[in-house]
């Protein structure tokens, strides 16, 4: 085996021997890769360094913990609402209600009127119960129809009306008043609360908190601890949007949206992650009226022996009512997960240090050949166990800084 070796000033230069050369490369195929720490005397890439720190620091505890809450196990609540709507005890003269005919107005806002009824609770609400929703009759056209002298076990026996259909509108509907009393639980985080026990507001179509709702008014009351929340239909059409039920209808513009009736979906959110306190439950209402929507319902009411019946045509507000939210309690997992998460960031910082340095500094040559370093070959080749030798070329210059000159 002929080994040579040269010095030729400050470089090395081994030949290995011919019988390693034409060897199978298994240690470079399979090379271990191990971290190798260098420090770069070079306030630039120290300065870049730590900027990155700090955003990420700032990151993990400004937004993720303070602002995002991961540090909390969180749950959506689930419950129950219970609704009553009451007719108002001030009701104003039919006369005085320009939707009504008894004005002696045939028109208003360019849509036909009808004579007004007063109708209670029981008759302007349809059904009487209903789960998370309610619904009021604003407008009611009546039909009294018969079977004229046949069977209905005839297939050319139908019902015909007796009389002309009679058309009316509810007076004062708007004045209704709704009671809601909601109960919400979140099973996982074992926190349950009923809606006379936690502070509440609704808010309007813009999104800010309606007034008038502190419990001033006996009658229009939200989140009043001890008392449940009462609010009349106008209040929750004013939080919709609604300003009047005699505006058009989305779905005809020939017709008042009181004659065509409307779809509210109420949402009920509670959250407990607004204040440091999570303690401190809250919820809110917010009101939005489903577009291009209207809704009716038929009531049929028959006569003993079904030779006669009378079907009731409701248009009305229908009001659904659901609950959303998020509850939060402390969980050391989730706050171990997102220190976690922000610990791997880190190691962006380097790996974008590391680039600035290797793509973009003018001398990043030098800083590859500090950073990399490849040991000889440590598989042994031969039966004596001996290390074959690889070629290695590397300068023996030293750097005090990579912004100085070499020495």
């Amino acid at each position: 085996t002929l080994v040579r070796s040269h010095l030729s000033g400050c470089r090395t230069i081994r030949v290995a021997s011919s019988r390693a050369s034409i060897m199978p490369q298994w240690s470079e195929i399979f090379a271990y890769n191990t971290v190798k720490v260098v420090k770069i005397r070079d306030a630039r890439l120290g300065i870049l360094h730590y900027i990155f720190i700090l955003v990420i620091i700032a990151y993990i505890s400004i937004y993720s913990i303070a602002y995002e809450k991961h540090y909390l196990k969180t749950e959506a609540p689930i419950g129950s609402v219970r609704l009553n709507l009451m007719q108002s005890h001030h009701l104003t003269p039919s006369a005085q209600l320009n939707y009504c005919a008894q004005t002696n107005l045939t028109e208003l806002n360019g849509f036909e009127i009808y004579p007004c009824v007063y109708w209670d609770e029981y008759l302007a609400v349809y059904p009487q119960i209903e789960e998370y929703s309610v619904f009021a009759t604003s407008r009611v056209t009546i039909s009294y129809q018969g079977l004229d002298d046949c069977s209905l076990t005839d297939s050319a026996c139908e019902y015909a009306n007796m009389v002309n259909d009679t058309t009316y509108y509810i007076a004062n509907l708007e004045q209704f008043t709704l009671l809601i009393d909601h109960t919400m639980f979140a099973p996982n985080l074992n926190i349950q609360r009923n809606a006379e026990s936690l502070p509440g507001y609704m808010v309007g179509p813009d999104g800010k908190v309606m007034p008038g709702l502190d419990g001033s008014n006996p009658n229009n009351t939200i989140g009043v601890a001890g008392q449940s929340d009462i609010v009349p239909l106008s209040t929750l059409l004013t939080a919709a949007g609604i300003s009047s039920l005699d505006e058009v209808s989305q779905t005809n513009n020939t017709i008042s949206t009181r004659n065509d009736g409307i779809i509210l979906m109420v949402f009920i959110t509670y959250s407990n992650t607004f204040s440091s306190n999570l303690n401190n439950i809250q919820y809110t209402y917010r009101v939005v009226q489903v577009k291009q929507t209207k809704f009716k319902a038929l009531q049929t009411i028959i006569s003993k022996n079904i030779t006669e019946r009378v079907i009731w045509n409701r248009h009305g507000i229908r009001m659904i009512f659901l609950q959303t939210g998020q509850l939060g309690a402390f969980d050391f997992q989730a706050t171990l997960l997102t220190f976690v998460a922000g610990l791997g960031l880190l190691t962006v910082s380097t790996f974008l240090v590391d680039n600035v340095i290797m793509r973009i500094l003018p001398r990043h040559h030098q800083y590859e050949e500090f950073k990399y370093q490849v040991t000889d070959n440590m598989f042994p080749h031969n039966h004596d166990h001996e290390r074959a030798p690889i070629v290695q070329n590397r300068s023996t210059h030293s750097y005090d800084s990579l912004t100085n000159v070499a020495t």
